[in-house]
């Protein structure tokens, strides 16, 4: 995918997407909320480096390890925030 052509709600559908498969439970992909805890879903720490890899590799982005504080991935609400800053860094 490149940088601009994600929106909001594409990053939110990859995270939900990948979230389900991390978890190997496919119903999140439409039953976790945007304000949810990750880790109530099973997202223990190995799982959320996991993520953060894939969105690296989808959107072509790099996190700066001061940024990779949990409180920046607890909720796909955050994390999809974080996604959008970095690439509009990046443009």
């Amino acid at each position: 995918m490149t940088q601009h052509a994600a929106t909001r709600d594409e990053i939110r559908t990859f995270l939900f997407g990948t979230i389900a498969q991390l978890t190997d439970k496919p119903e999140l992909e439409h039953q976790l909320s945007e304000d949810a805890s990750i880790q109530e879903t099973g997202m223990d720490s190995v799982r959320i480096i996991n993520l953060v890899v894939q969105i690296e590799a989808e959107y072509d982005i790099a996190f700066e390890d001061e940024e990779l504080l949990i409180e920046n991935f607890e909720t796909v609400s955050k994390i999809k925030e974080q996604v959008v800053r970095k690439l509009n860094e990046a443009s």
